[in-house]
Order: C-alpha cells, then sequence, then structure tokens
C-alpha cells in the first residue's frame, strides 16, 4: 500500500494570481519530492474537514508560507501584524488539522513556515523579524529572496540521516524559532545559532526548503521511511 501524504496549500486572495478572486496555490517541488519518495502527494485545501484529511491522509507536510503571530500564547495575538501575514483562513484550518492529527499520531513534516507553526502550537515563540531582533544573524533570505547557507549538524536524528555538518541548504525565511517549543528536542542550527530543524515525534520539521535544495533531498525519503516504520501496513514497495 503506498502512503497517502497531505500537502497545505497558500491562499491567494486576489493579490497574487488573479484580481478578484480567491486562489489556492503551492509551489509543485513538495508534491515531486513526496512522489520520488515513495509516497503520493495530495493537495489538502482549507475547504476540507481536518476530519477527512485525518482519515485520508497517512502523515502531512506543512509548506512554506507567510509570517505568523509571535506567539499564540495571547488568545490577541492571531495577527502577525505585519505586511506579510499569512492568511488567517489557512492558520486556523491547519492549527485545525494538526490538532486532530497528533490524536491520532500519524507523522508530520513542517517546512520553513511549516516548522513555525509547529513551534507556536506547541508553546514555542518566533523572531518577529529575524535581521531586527537577532543583529548577528546571518541571511536566511525572506519573501521573494532565497540564499544558501551551511547547516550544522547537532543531534543525531532519524529525519537528516545521511545529512553532514557543513551541507548548504536553500533558506528563505523572516522570521525564525526563538524558544524552541516544551519537549522539542533541536536536531541543527546554523552557524549564528538559529534553529533549524527540531522534533517531537511524529512532529518533525526544518527550517530550511529541501525540496528545492539536491543536497537535502534525503529528507523526505527519511520522513516517508518514517511514516513506514510508524505504520505496518504499509509496505516498503514504491509509488506505482
Amino acid at each position: 500500500m503506498t502512503p497517502v501524504i497531505g500537502i497545505s496549500v497558500c491562499i491567494d486572495r486576489g493579490q497574487r494570481l488573479r484580481a478578484g478572486a480567491d486562489y489556492l496555490y503551492v509551489r509543485r517541488a513538495y508534491a515531486e519530492q513526496v512522489r520520488r519518495a515513495g509516497a503520493e502527494p495530495l493537495l489538502l485545501t482549507p475547504d476540507t474537514s481536518p476530519e477527512a484529511a485525518a482519515r485520508v491522509c497517512a502523515a502531512f507536510l506543512i509548506t512554506g508560507g507567510d509570517d505568523l503571530p509571535v506567539s499564540f500564547a495571547d488568545a490577541g495575538a492571531e495577527s502577525s501584524n505585519s505586511e506579510h501575514a499569512e492568511d488567517g483562513e489557512r492558520i486556523a484550518w491547519e492549527r485545525a488539522l494538526l490538532a486532530r492529527v497528533s490524536m491520532l499520531a500519524k507523522p508530520v513534516l513542517g517546512v520553513c513556515y511549516g516548522m513555525q507553526l509547529i513551534n507556536l502550537i506547541h508553546g514555542g515563540t518566533l523572531y518577529r523579524r529575524l535581521t531586527d531582533e537577532h543583529p548577528s544573524a546571518i541571511d536566511h533570505g525572506g519573501g521573494s529572496s532565497t540564499t544558501r547557507h551551511a547547516l550544522e549538524v547537532v543531534e543525531a536524528s532519524p529525519l537528516l540521516s545521511g545529512l553532514a555538518s557543513g551541507v548548504e541548504v536553500n533558506s528563505c525565511h523572516r522570521q525564525a524559532v526563538r524558544a524552541v517549543a516544551p519537549g522539542f528536542r533541536v536536531t541543527a542550527r546554523a552557524s549564528d545559532g538559529i534553529v533549524e530543524a527540531m522534533e517531537r515525534p511524529p512532529f518533525y520539521a526544518v527550517g530550511w526548503h529541501p525540496e528545492t535544495d539536491a543536497s537535502s533531498r534525503c529528507v523526505y525519503d527519511n520522513f516517508v521511511a518514517l511514516l513506514r516504520e510508524s505504520d505496518p501496513s504499509l509496505t516498503t514497495g514504491g509509488a506505482p
């Protein structure tokens, strides 16, 4: 049985794609890497109930996005107070999805915004704007700017197996994890100390974009392997 991995999407309110119409979109590279790693990608819309998504999918991938609040601890902090704020409907739907998935202990991989969201949901905080609040930070990109920097693997991790210290990865984030959520283990940092990977099974997260970086493709292979280990009903056969 080939596992299905649900992939979250972004919402455009007529600002980027076509004026006057709502669109759902996501970079195709996420689905391509899931497929290459031996799973079936399934794009998930906020119009799908979290309960239905959890029934259909064996695991989930929370993709990149725009700015989040610095914390969910304050009930009134639903806005990031940023001109680049992520769509509120997307945030609310993904929070509901991850709450449901957590009850079922299904694996989740968060990428960039996805890592930040996982951290917030579990009680962590973010740097609102990394360049302003961490003056010694290296360039992590953000918005339309993508950069490359070395990754320092600080602890062994099943998700990062095969990655060596010093490997360069693609980075594109204005915000970053500040206080790590309770119970999560940091598995990689950049040279400036910024958290680049963290985990608390079944939640795994990276701050860079492995779907766009050939040297980091093993992240998707490892995630699918973790998924198969978590569900004995899944075979090791590739996608049909």
